[in-house]
């Protein structure tokens, strides 16, 4: 499904309000057994850049992310919800849990990374966006940002 000839850049900070009845998931991804870490979301089917993967729904909790959660099991299903007013930037913006896959896509560099993540926080909906070719049985990748680090959501030792 192809949703605009914007580029993904441009596609990342457009804000596309509209209500919606049902939700769109692409036939043309999986969660599979990951090499990267645990599970991840595969293409099924080859997708085309700025195509739609899937939207989701999040729940804004009421910690923000300088209060970061600190239980690494739960952190690695929390987002920060981007947002740019005063008081985020102080505190940290409000951390949010998604549905559907969004919790499934692991870490792949600036480089390697081929989807985004389009914030619709007036509807609570993420959008999954292609940002570039992705080949059928390539994983999905999205970036942490530069705060990963690859034993972040590991248990502390005891």
């Amino acid at each position: 499904m192809e949703i605009t000839d914007k580029t993904p850049e441009e596609l990342m900070k457009s804000k596309q309000t509209v209500e919606k009845d049902q939700l769109f998931s692409s036939s043309k991804i999986s969660v599979q057994k990951s090499e990267i870490h645990g599970y991840g979301v595969f293409a099924t089917d080859d997708i085309k850049t700025n195509e739609l993967i899937e939207e989701c729904v999040f729940t804004r909790l009421s910690h923000r992310s300088k209060e970061m959660v600190m239980d690494p099991i739960l952190r690695q299903y929390l987002y920060t919800i981007p947002c740019n007013c005063d008081t985020c930037k102080h505190a940290g913006g409000h951390l949010a849990i998604g549905s559907g896959n969004i919790t499934m896509y692991n870490h792949g560099e600036q480089g390697v990374r081929n989807v985004g993540f389009n914030w619709i926080p007036e509807n609570k909906i993420i959008q999954v966006i292609a940002m570039k070719d992705i080949k059928k049985g390539e994983e999905l990748l999205n970036t942490y940002g530069d705060i990963y680090s690859p034993d972040m959501f590991e248990p502390p030792s005891t």
